[in-house]
């Protein structure tokens, strides 16, 4: 069928018709290029993000563990000091060491207890 035999009321609805499928199609891609925005916006973040575990002399910092058997006089301060550095909270060790060992009271360790101690230095 022609456009020249369809009357006047017949070529109004073609018109409207093809505006709604284009509408629908810009639609789509509207959505799609959001999708896609949204998408690349987490990745920058992720990697921005994970990044962090890069000293601030640019070497990358690797998570260690070490056993330290608790002595006569020790305290969970006096040892958890000796492997802070500079990149890390002391509290937050702290926090770390109570956690991994499962301590219930931090200012009574025994003699003999076996504690794991995380420590963080560049690859060895």
């Amino acid at each position: 069928m022609s456009t020249a035999s369809l009357t006047r009321d017949q070529l109004s609805e073609l018109r409207i018709r093809n505006n709604r499928i284009r509408r629908e199609k810009e639609l789509k891609r509207n959505l799609i290029l959001l999708v896609l925005t949204i998408v690349i916006l987490f990745t920058i973040l992720f990697v921005v993000t994970s990044s962090k575990s890069v000293a601030s002399s640019g070497e990358t910092q690797f998570k260690y563990y070490t056993d330290v058997t608790v002595k006569t006089g020790d305290t969970l301060s006096s040892i958890v000091s000796q492997y802070v550095d500079d990149n890390h909270s002391y509290k937050e060790l702290v926090k770390e060491v109570i956690f991994t060992n499962h301590i219930k009271d931090p200012d009574n360790i025994k003699a003999g207890t076996v504690l794991v101690i995380p420590y963080y230095d560049s690859l060895k």
